[in-house]
């Protein structure tokens, strides 16, 4: 009877020992290589200027700020080396890779929808290593978008985060501004009427104005007071020509009428040279735009009349 209850007893103490090898479960040894665990999470984003969490989507607008997070795990006890955390904005994806190779590393992916034609840019300074309280460890190099950044070591059970910014830029559209603007030139001319000496020999120099009005129309990017300016000068150059002919024509008329004889010679009468006046600001057109002969063969001394809006 009493070798009965032990040998029981032994068979009892093998089957206990059965069930715990089977319930345990398998052991992970301290020299087991590290490994970066995947997943939802391993990849955020969030918009910082509206406020808002993170998550694998988000939407910006034109110059709205966001915000990535890489998280960097190591589930296992052996630490990873040299961990080099690569983005890509334009794709929305992220990778992280030890020395140990790419299969003890993670990746990621997340989406920014932003407006019509915009584009994600990196923010320099903005790239922080983390600690998984959210201390900041070390502010890391701007690369983390053109070739990645080495982050460091990473111990085994251990967690840390990357985080870096960026801003949505949206093409800028040109304003165009239109004007049309009409100006009116005055310009003066000289000239000399002769009698031949076979009648009176009267001679008289006489001088005499003339105006001409032209419109024109202009467009400028800079503002509506400069496309305003724009027009006005087209215009008094378009203006400037007729009012210098007619100032001619009308000295001309002038001198013929002023002697006695009906056969009288009239010549132009030179005008010292034109001196060009300052441009003391932009609505400003200058003196004397124009000095030459017309279409008479004259010569004449113009003033430009200016408008300022």
């Amino acid at each position: 009877m009493f070798k009965l209850s032990k040998k029981l007893a032994a068979a009892g103490a093998g089957l206990m020992v059965v069930a715990m090898t089977a319930l345990s479960p398998s052991p992970v040894f301290a020299d087991s290589p590290g490994q970066l665990t995947g997943g939802p999470n391993v990849y955020l984003v969030k918009n910082l200027t509206q406020g808002g969490s993170y998550a694998n989507s988000v939407s910006a607008a034109c110059n709205e700020e966001v915000q990535y997070s890489t998280q960097l795990h190591n589930a296992a006890f052996g630490g990873l080396t040299n961990i080099q955390v690569s983005a890509n904005l334009a794709g929305g994806t992220i990778s992280a890779v030890p020395a140990e190779g790419a299969s003890a590393g993670t990746t990621g992916n997340v989406t920014v929808n932003v407006a019509s034609g915009g584009t994600l840019a990196y923010e320099n300074g903005t790239t922080v290593l983390y600690d998984v309280s959210g201390n900041a460890l070390k502010t890391l190099p701007d690369t983390i978008t053109s070739g990645g950044v080495n982050v460091g070591n990473l111990s085994g059970s251990t967690t840390e985060f990357v985080n870096f910014r960026a801003i949505v830029n949206c093409p800028i559209t040109p304003t165009t501004f239109s004007s049309t603007q009409t100006a009116t030139a005055t310009a003066t001319a000289s000239a000399n009427a002769t009698c031949p000496p076979s009648q009176s020999g009267d001679s008289v120099t006489v001088s005499a104005d003339g105006s001409a009005t032209a419109t024109a129309s202009a467009t400028s990017n800079v503002s509506q007071a400069d496309a305003d300016q724009k027009a006005h000068d087209a215009a008094m150059q378009a203006a400037t020509p007729s009012a210098q002919s007619n100032a001619q024509a009308n000295a001309n008329a002038k001198a013929q009428a002023s002697v006695k004889c009906s056969s009288a010679v009239v010549t132009v009468v030179k005008s010292p040279p034109t001196k060009v006046l300052p441009n003391t600001g932009p609505g400003e057109m200058v003196a004397g735009l124009f000095a030459g002969t017309s279409v008479l063969g004259t010569a004449g001394h113009y003033l430009v009349t200016r408008r300022r809006r």
